[in-house]
């Protein structure tokens, strides 16, 4: 009886060694799954960029200040603004322009109190596209994402491909560039000397401006 006991318990042992072995290479294909992962995610994320948005025009609007961020994760471009004190329920167009510099006060060539479009190009360049809902095209889109709601804040976020962007833009690098947010309320009385049309000169006053800068790369979601 007990010879026949141990040949019936090898075959056990060795099943259950085995299984232990199978176990571990579970565990360590998992961990290095996860490893794996985990690298792709650091490398797909790419230089990050921010840019502190400060006030402009503040005598006829509050102080609208916030903050621009450009990412690049992958193959895409990620673009989000968080804005607060802009003037309320209002849809703000916004734009990156091809300067490198924010208007001071002294860019009011014309003395009448208010910093208007043609005279931010002075410092802040043309503009290169708007932030809309279609970064991969130069026609103007929508800007319902940059809608204030009654506090006078939104935050916009948009992402585009960077070879359909660099397409449209060759060369195009977002660090020294300038974002600029418009528009203040129709019900303020703009004086005549205010470039633009009658109907479109409430919605081209810049009110907050921001140089782009190299970061700390940022995760993205």
């Amino acid at each position: 009886m007990k010879k026949n006991s141990r040949r019936s318990v090898a075959p056990i042992c060795l099943a259950a060694i085995a299984a232990l072995l199978m176990a571990c290479g579970k565990e360590s294909g998992s961990s290095s799954q996860q490893n794996t992962s985990a690298q792709e995610e650091v490398e797909s994320t790419g230089p990050s960029y921010r840019a502190q948005m400060r006030p402009l025009n503040n005598t006829i609007t509050e102080n609208a200040i916030g903050v621009a961020l450009w990412s690049q994760k992958g193959s895409d471009y990620i673009v989000q603004l968080n804005m607060t004190n802009t003037p309320s329920n209002l849809e703000h167009f916004q734009a990156l322009h091809e300067g490198s510099a924010c208007p001071d006060e002294a860019a009011d060539k014309n003395s009448d109190g208010i910093i208007d479009g043609e005279e931010l190009k002075l410092a802040a360049g043309k503009i290169l596209f708007p932030l809309d809902s279609n970064l991969s095209s130069k026609n103007t889109d929508d800007f319902a994402q940059s809608r204030a709601n009654d506090f006078g804040n939104y935050v916009y976020w948009s992402k585009v491909g960077s070879r359909a962007l660099e397409q449209l833009y060759p060369r195009f690098h977002p660090a020294g560039k300038v974002v600029v947010v418009y528009g203040v309320d129709s019900q303020y009385a703009l004086p005549g000397s205010i470039s633009g049309a009658d109907s479109n000169k409430h919605r081209y006053i810049p009110i907050s401006c921001g140089v782009i800068r190299a970061t700390n790369a940022q995760k993205v979601y």
